[in-house]
């Protein structure tokens, strides 16, 4: 499902921990401890992968302003 996601919506979707799917479009923030979507819930990330998931909602968040 990720990938046809991505084919459809490059960089708008990621996949933070297994069986998770999240769609930046829903995402407020991305911290360590998960990615907290905009009705405040969080949803939990691989420890090692913040800094990734990081910048690619950064590089999100530019995309759809310009």
């Amino acid at each position: 499902i990720l990938e046809k996601l991505t084919a459809l919506c490059p960089g708008q979707f990621v996949s933070p921990y297994r069986g998770y799917i999240v769609n930046f479009a829903a995402a407020e923030a991305v911290t360590k401890e998960g990615i907290i979507l905009k009705n405040k819930v969080t949803i939990p990330i691989k420890p090692d992968s913040f800094r990734k998931l990081r910048d690619s909602y950064i590089d999100y968040q530019f995309s759809k302003e310009g």
